[in-house]
């Protein structure tokens, strides 16, 4: 594994958390005091006409919050690399996703040229076990 992003985003999400929840309160008491300011200003009082715009107006702002929806779990859990050293001629190479010792939705076979003294790089993707999209072969 070179990168083990599930474990990289938590570690990030510990360490942004109290950041994340400063920020969410820093704006609520920004919000409510500059409703408040405003209503000192216009010299509303309760129950008045003003000072109901003022609380509608107020809560619409607040209603203007949205949740950040970028999300880790689109991206990988993991990046992994396999060096494998093998001899020059054609070869069938048999691709699958394992999780400790089970195998992990259906193989996938892809043949290729291994060339002499030159480098041959087998890219997949592997979600939930099954291989997406296609097996690239790439002999620079």
């Amino acid at each position: 594994t070179v990168v083990d992003i599930g474990e990289m985003a938590e570690r990030q999400f510990k360490q942004e958390y109290p950041y994340i929840i400063a920020r969410a309160v820093a704006r609520r008491v920004l919000k409510k005091g500059v409703i408040y300011g405003a209503k000192e200003i216009v010299g509303s009082e309760k129950g008045s006409l003003p000072g109901l715009a003022l609380d509608i107006a107020g809560v619409a702002w607040e209603a203007t919050e949205v949740a950040d929806t970028r999300c880790w779990s689109l991206l990988p859990d993991k990046i992994q690399v396999l060096r494998l050293d093998v001899p020059a001629g054609e070869r069938t190479l048999t691709l699958q996703a394992e999780r400790s010792t089970a195998n992990l939705g259906r193989p996938a076979r892809v043949t290729i040229d291994v060339e002499e003294a030159r480098q041959t790089y087998v890219l997949a993707n592997l979600a939930d076990g099954d291989v997406i999209g296609q097996v690239n072969v790439n002999t620079p």
